[in-house]
C-alpha cells in the first residue's frame, strides 16, 4: 500500500517567512507579482490557492523574504528547507 503524500505546501512556513522579513502582504505581493488577495488566500490555505502553488512562486516568495531587511532566521530557513523537501517528495 502506497503512503499518501500531502502535496500542499505548508502556508504557515510561508507566512512566517514573510512576517520575519518584515513584509506586509501587499509589499510581498508587489515584489513577486501576485495580488495581495492571493497572498491572503495562500496564507489561509484556501484549497484553490494552496493546491495550485507553483514551485516558481514558492522560490520567489523565499527570495523576497531572504533579501528584505534582516531576512529570515535560521529556524525558519530550516523549516522551509524541510517543507520544500516534503513538497517535492524527497523526504
Amino acid at each position: 500500500m502506497k503512503k499518501k503524500i500531502n502535496k500542499a505546501f505548508p502556508s504557515t512556513t510561508l507566512k512566517k517567512m514573510r512576517t520575519e522579513a518584515g513584509l506586509s502582504q501587499k509589499a510581498l505581493a508587489d515584489m513577486i507579482g501576485i495580488s495581495r488577495e492571493t497572498v491572503v488566500a495562500i496564507e489561509r490555505e484556501y484549497p484553490g490557492a494552496i493546491n495550485s502553488l507553483k514551485l516558481q512562486l514558492i522560490r520567489k516568495w523565499r527570495e523576497a523574504c531572504e533579501n528584505n531587511g534582516e531576512g529570515i532566521g535560521k529556524p525558519t530557513k530550516q523549516a522551509f528547507e524541510h517543507a520544500i523537501t516534503r513538497y517535492l517528495s524527497f523526504g
